[in-house]
Formats: C-alpha cells, structure tokens, sequence
C-alpha cells in the first residue's frame, strides 16, 4: 500500500474515531442525565413519602386524644360488655373511615389482649405482639409504627387509656398506606408499586383478599416478593415492579433499568422500607417518566453527528492533499535510500524545505554519516579485540557451529602448545581427551537446534590435552552467540594445575590438622593413665630399699612410663601441640633422648649417626619444639633418601664473628650450640634453596606435603633467637645447620642425681599443712593423695569445681594451699579458684592438666600466671613444687 493511501486511511479512520466518541458521549450524557433525575426524583418521593406519613401519623394522634378524652366511651368501655361498645363506637369508625381512610380500629386491655376490633368484631382476645404497642406499654407514651400485616402495609398509631391515672387499656387507629401511592402519582405523574417480602405475609389471607376485591390472585407471580399496590396495571408494572429491582434495592441500589411503554419512556428506580425493629419488609418501586429529557438528548445527538459528518467530509478532502505533499519526497528518499543500501555512501538527499520532510532529509544524511564513522569503527574494535585476546593470559577460542575452530589466542598457544596455523580450521575437539568428546558435541549441539543449554554460560573443571599429548586440569567456560549467519561459540580456557596442587595441599594440611587434635585429646587421657603408673611406682621406690631384689624390676617399669611419657611428648611435639616451656636444656640430651624416636620413622636402610659434642652445650629453649625441628628436618631427609643412605645428626660449639656475618649476612656476634641435619639423598637444586622456608612451598607431589615442614622450623628457631641455613649438592646430600645462642647463666636440675633420702626430708611437710585436692579422675586423685599423706600433708578431696568451693567453705581456716585439676566437668578449676579468692584473696594454688595450651586457651583457662604442673609429672615434681608454693 502507498503511503499517500495510507495517509488518507489515517486521516478518515481519525475522523470516523472523532464521530463514533462523539455518538458514545452523547449517549453516556443521555443514560447518566436520566440517572441523576431518577435519583433526585427517588429522594424526593421518599422525602413526600416521609411527609404523608408524618402528617397521617399526627391526624390518627389527633383522633386518638378526642376518643381517650370521650367520657361517654370510656364509661361504656369499662362496662367490658363488647356489642354495646361496638354500636356505641361504630358512627365515630364510620366517620373516621370516610374522613380519613382509617381502616383498623381496636380496644386493647392492658394485659395486650385485643378486646374489640372495629373493622372485625369476630375476631378478638388475641395477644398484640406489635412494636408499638410493646413502646407503648414500656413507655405508658403514645407509638407508632409502618407494619407489615398478613395482607397490606398499614401505619399504626397506639395511646395508653388512663381513667383517674390508672392505665385501663389502648386504643389504636391504623391506615392502610396505600393511598399514599395515588397521592404520590397525581404529584408527579408518576407510577408506584409497593412490593412486600412474602415471609411476612399470609397466603390464605392473600387470597381472600383479592377474591373479596375482585382482583387476580399475583402471589405466584415472584418467588420470594408480592407485589401488594400498584398505580399502573399494565405494562410498566411487569417490567418495572419485579423481583429483580427489589433485590436491587436490598443491595442498595436506587436506579435500574429504562423501559418504554407506548409512547413513553420511564426509568426504574426505588427505595427500601423498613419496620420499627429495622428490619427490611419490602419496597416502593418507582417508574420516573423521562420521555421529554430522552426526547431533548436525541435532538442533541443529531445535531453532533451533522456536525461531525462535516468535519468528515473536511478532512476527507484535507488528507488527500496532504497525503500527495508528503508521499512525493518520501519516494525520492526511498530510492536514494536503495543506493545508499547497495554501499554507494557517498549519496546525499537534496534539502530544500525546513519542514518534517526537510528534517528527514536531513537526518537521512546523517545516518549516513554515522555509518561511515560506525564502519570505521568496527573495523577499529575488530583489531582491538585481537590485540586484546592475543595479549591475554587465558586460552580464548572462537568455534562456529559445526565446532571448527576460527580464533585462536597467544593465551591458548602458550597453554596447550598448538601454533594458530596449527589448530585453526581444525575441531575443537582435538583439545579434550576423547572421553569428553561425545558430551561436548552433544552439548554444542543441543543448544544450538534447541537453545537449551546445561554447561553453556557455566565454569567447568575437566582435563585439557596438549600438542605432546599430556593431560592436565583446566578451567573452561563457554559462551554462545549468533548472528543472522551463524551461531559461535566462545571458549575461556585457564590452566589449573598450580591451583589444584595447592588445592591439595591445603586438603592435606587440614588432615595433619585433624590428626594433631586427634593426638592432642587422646594425650591427655594417656597422661592420666601414665600419671598413676609412674606416680606409685615413685612412690613405692620412695619407700623401697636400694638392695630390695624387685627394686630392679621397679626400675624397668618406671623407665618404660617415662619412654611412654616421652612418646606422648613426641606425638604432641609432631602436632605442634605441646606446651611451651623456654628453660635451660642441654641440646645433646635432647639429641640423644630423641634417637629412639628418629629410629621409628626412618626406614632399616638408613644408617643413623649421632656426633655429640664431649662438652655441654646448654640454651634456653622448649624441648618439644626442639624435637619438633629435628622431626621436619629428618622427615624430610629421609624422604630424600629413597634407596637409603646415611642420617647424621651432630652437636658442638660455635663462635659467630664479624667475618661470618659479612659472609653470610645473617648471626649476631657470640657463642652458639651449632646442630647439623645431614643426609646423603638427592639434593636440593640452588633455585629451589632459596624457596624452601616459604610456606606452603614444597617439590613433593600432592598430597604428599603440605609446603609447611620448613617454614615451622624456621619460625621456631626465629623464636628462640636462633638462625638455620641450608647447603645442599645435588646428587650428594644436603646439610641443615642450626645456631642457637648458648646461655651461661643457668642451673640444671636432675632430680635422679639428688640424694633419695634428703629429697624425701626435704619435701616432707614441715607443720602438717592442710591441702584442698580437686580432681575428676578419680586413681589421679587417689595417687596425689596418697603421695602427699606419705609426706605428712593433711588432704579434703573434692571431686569437681562446685564441691571444691564448697569444700573450701568449710574449711577455710585450715586449708593453706589449693591443688587443682585446670580441667573438670562443671565448674573448671580456675572458674572454682576464682570464686574461692573471692573468700580469700592470698589463698596459693597450684594447677595440673594433661590437655594441650590451645584446648584451654579455647576454654579461656591459659596457664599464663599460675602454678602449673603438666601430666604426667614425677612424685619428687609434684612435691617439689607444692613444697616450693607453701614456702614462699
């Protein structure tokens, strides 16, 4: 289709949109006008309709106050005699009827029950159940009431009957309200219908009533509702006063549906009627007559629909010539357009006119332009992409839809070893080993045909294959894109295999972490035990002759608790979870005491050698981390030695001076304890010496180290002041020497060369102190009291924290020293000592433990300035120090 067609088809679909809202304004204004007059019309005959009912409400008042007022009657009503009070009332009835249109008149005894109805004498004696009479009788006032009988509505005035004050009935004058309607019509020249709900009505009565009126008997005609009065008996009444608009009314409606009747229109309206106890007893329907207004909008809409066929005819004529001024240069455009489109661009539109078809024109040429520039630029951003794919560290491979490879990066050359004239136009599939081929390949595929993609756009772990053919881990992600041409997929590659040996030497460092506290936990149950064996077998070697005959194989049985208790010290110092104790040591000891140790972990083809110097090189040190550097050292240089060869451990002196420093560059000037590692293995090469105390560091495979032996050992020898350097021959061996700072002033104490006899004079009791033992273990806390009721102490024994500080209650005048176990259930020692210092603050304690310093650093309970005593502990250690604790 053309554009001037177009155009015009615009304009003409414009201006029939303009009539046809014009046509629905006009007929929403006529339907809303009719609802506004229909509403205003409701309220002001329910307001005419309150009225009537308020001025028939004060002329029943009226007549009432004449008839209580009448003596006459009220003589005759006393009397109780019904027929003479019936022909003495009945003129005054008749005359109310005629008048007024009363239609019930009654006598009613105070008791409520009917004495005399005027319009049915027959019926009487029945008990009055009414809302007004019920105000009445409460209030002794007159009442009133809108009532729905068994076959009408009907108002109802009620007065108390009084004779010298006393109450001696009610009389009630009643209308029917459906005179109401015919005053209501004859006002406005409209139709009414008062509608009832049936369950207030009787149907027997119903129909007696209108076979005695002559009437069609209608209380089928609705299911629930009955029509009761009605102005209109023709068509408007069956279209208008129906159930339906009733029900309408019960939702709170006011205006329904517009019906017409002849040559009449009438709109349906409403409004609900309710009883004295508010319930809903039915409605006054209304038809409003709105044949004028419906008559005057018709007008009004003719008249815009001629004006709007004008306007369509107008601009009708004014599309067509606008539609031929703008379609004319628009063709020329196009076809310049078609030679811009065929890469002429250096085709420009002629502008002559300052208009929208001008602005075109030249916008048209500024595309132009930008195309050029954008063209330029792609060109640019194509060379920019390779120079940044290229200078990238990971692979970047570009693959079309059949998996052939188009790009390929200086990133992927470096990783799998491929020149780009080597891979490219080649599969993509020569770079995974073959069992990844099928997935791939269904996975390409599958997004492709499907665009359903479960790796696409995700990183993958999966091995790579080099141009030698070597497999190793790699990280992949890839991404698909497509054009109108081809669809292509990209691919991200990053050679992983640094990161997965660290990987695995970080999984293997969290192993030897699970086993350190494995070893840690069990240490402390095993020092319990050790505790009690080798504290009896002290104290029964305390008490043993020297020339006993089983004193020797007493000794055996201590030497094998002390091999075990050094056992456990090994395991712990392994753990790196012994605890820290910086003392005057002799090095060689400690070389030589750990020699049954190195024997267990090197292998039978190892010759071990221990070279000790003759004189004693005593430093400040702890010997768990001691035995800890010597166990790296030696694991490590027995894994260097893998067909075996000989493991040399050596001790002597050693002075640092100037010169070695300057040589060196490390040492600070004085006398140190030289200790040597030396193994005949592989060797170390020279790029690798300067690496090897770094942490995580390592030439092993993975998991076969975790890179941290060395740098422990370093930072172990840095904390005791000391230095360690590394020489190494590859093929021949390497050596690992260590200077630790000789101190001179020291004292070494060796309980085995005190005299038996004056350490035990020496430890005894000097006044029969009194001690509080607090200990879980129970042959621990058997032992400890045992050995210190040996030695004259008086003991109160506690089982835990909480009986402690009990305990201690009792007897805190006596007790002098308080020896607790650092850990228990409950309460923990120091929580129980801490309590206790609340009652005395100069009480000396002394505390023992068997778990590692990081389980009670855990449980805030470091042993950082308090007594301290480690299992297992020696007798001639634990009296050593509670004799030391009370003496000073």
């Amino acid at each position: 289709m053309k554009i001037r067609t177009k155009l015009t088809t615009v304009f003409l679909l414009f201006t029939l949109s303009i009539i046809m809202l014009f046509s629905f304004v006009g007929l929403w204004n006529q339907n809303r006008n009719s609802e506004e007059i229909v509403l205003v019309h409701n309220k002001e005959v329910k307001a005419a309709f309150n009225n009537f009912e308020e001025r028939d409400t004060k002329i029943l008042f009226s007549a009432l106050e004449v008839i209580v007022q009448d003596t006459g009657l009220k003589t005759v009503y006393l009397e109780k005699q019904r027929e003479k009070l019936y022909e003495y009332v009945q003129p005054l009835f008749k005359n109310l009827s005629d008048k007024y249109g009363i239609t019930h008149f009654y006598f009613i005894l105070p008791d409520g029950r009917v004495f005399l109805r005027m319009h049915e004498k027959e019926l009487y004696g029945d008990l009055l159940k009414r809302s007004s009479f019920e105000k009445a009788k409460a209030t002794t006032e007159p009442a009133w009431e809108i009532e729905l009988g068994k076959t009408a509505f009907a108002l109802r005035t009620i007065m108390p009957y009084f004779k010298s004050g006393k109450l001696i009935g009610y009389v009630e004058l009643g209308e029917e309200i459906d005179h109401l309607l015919k005053i209501l019509k004859g006002e406005t020249n409209n139709e009414f219908g008062i509608v009832a709900d049936k369950i207030y009505l009787d149907r027997d009565d119903w129909r007696s009533v209108r076979q005695v009126s002559g009437l069609r008997d209608n209380w089928d005609d609705m299911e629930k509702h009955l029509v009761i009065s009605s102005t209109s008996k023709g068509n408007i009444a069956e279209k208008c006063f129906h159930e339906d608009n009733l029900e309408r009314v019960e939702r709170g409606e006011y205006i329904f549906q517009q019906i017409n009747d002849k040559d009449r229109v009438y709109r349906c309206g409403g409004f609900e009627m309710e009883d004295a106890r508010g319930r809903h007893i039915g409605a006054v329907l209304t038809a409003v007559d709105i044949t004028e207004h419906v008559a005057f909008s018709k007008k009004a809409n003719y008249a815009g629909m001629l004006t709007a066929t004008i306007l369509f005819l107008l601009t009708s004529s004014a599309a067509v010539i606008i539609a031929r001024s703008i379609s004319k240069p628009i063709l020329k455009l196009s076809a310049l357009a078609d030679k811009v489109g065929k890469g002429d661009l250096d085709q420009r539109a002629l502008v002559s006119s300052k208009d929208e078809i001008g602005q075109l024109g030249r916008t048209f040429n500024s595309m132009i332009e930008k195309r050029k520039q954008i063209e330029d630029e792609l060109r640019d951003s194509r060379e920019r992409f390779r120079s940044v794919s290229q200078s990238a560290n990971d692979g970047i491979i570009v693959s079309d839809h059949q998996g052939t490879i188009i790009l390929w990066n200086r990133g992927a050359q470096e990783i799998f070893g491929y020149a780009e004239d080597e891979v490219i136009d080649k599969p993509f599939t020569i770079l995974l080993p073959e069992r990844y081929h099928p997935s791939y390949k269904e996975e390409i595929l599958r997004y492709i045909a499907a665009g359903e993609p479960s790796n696409i756009g995700r990183t993958r772990e999966l091995h790579g294959l080099r141009k030698d053919g070597f497999e190793f881990p790699i990280e992949l992600s890839l991404g698909i894109w497509r054009t109108d041409k081809d669809t292509y997929c990209s691919a991200i590659i990053r050679d992983i295999t640094d990161r997965m040996k660290l990987e695995g030497q970080f999984r293997h460092a969290m192993k030897m972490e699970a086993i350190g506290t494995l070893v840690g936990g069990i240490a402390h149950d095993f020092n319990n035990i050790l505790n009690v064996i080798i504290g009896y077998g002290g104290l029964i070697e305390m008490r043993m002759k020297k020339d006993d005959p089983f004193m020797p194989h007493l000794k055996e049985m201590l030497s094998a608790g002390r091999k075990a208790a050094a056992l456990t010290k090994g395991l712990l110092a392994f753990s790196r979870k012994q605890m820290m104790e910086m003392k005057p040591v002799n090095i060689n000891d400690i070389i030589v005491g750990f020699k049954k140790m190195v024997e267990r972990i090197i292998s039978e083809d190892i010759e071990l050698r221990i070279m000790t110097s003759g004189e004693e090189l005593t430093v400040k040190a702890d010997s768990g981390q001691m035995e800890q550097v010597l166990m790296n050292l030696v694991v490590n240089a027995r894994d260097a030695m893998p067909n075996g060869g000989v493991l040399t451990l050596a001790t002597k002196t050693f002075i640092i001076d100037n010169e070695f420093i300057n040589k060196h560059g490390f040492g600070a000037l004085g006398e140190y304890a030289f200790i040597t590692v030396t193994d005949t293995g592989t060797g170390i090469d020279e790029k690798i010496i300067k690496r090897i105390f770094e942490p995580y560091f390592t030439t092993k495979g993975i998991a076969e180290g975790t890179g941290l032996g060395l740098s422990i050992v370093y930072g172990i020898i840095k904390q005791h002041n000391g230095f360690i350097d590394c020489l190494s021959v590859p093929g021949k061996g390497t050596t690992f020497m260590i200077y630790l700072p000789v101190i001179s002033d020291y004292r070494l104490q060796n309980e085995n060369l005190l005299d038996q006899e004056s350490v035990i004079e020496n430890l005894k009791s000097k006044t029969g102190e009194t001690i509080l033992l607090a200990e879980d273990d129970s042959a621990v806390r058997g032992l400890i009291k045992r050995v210190l009721e040996n030695f004259e102490y008086e003991i109160i024994e506690a089982v835990g924290g909480e009986d402690a500080v009990n305990k201690f209650k009792e007897n805190k005048d006596r007790v002098q020293l308080i020896l607790f176990d650092l850990i228990m259930p409950g309460k923990n020692g120091k929580e129980a000592y801490e309590e206790i210092k609340g009652i005395n603050n100069n009480i000396k304690a002394v505390f023992i433990s068997g778990y590692t310093p990081e389980l009670m650093q855990s449980k805030g309970l470091s042993e950082n300035g308090l007594e301290f005593i480690p299992k297992p502990f020696t007798t001639n250690a634990l009296l050593k120090k509670v004799r030391d604790i009370l003496d000073k």
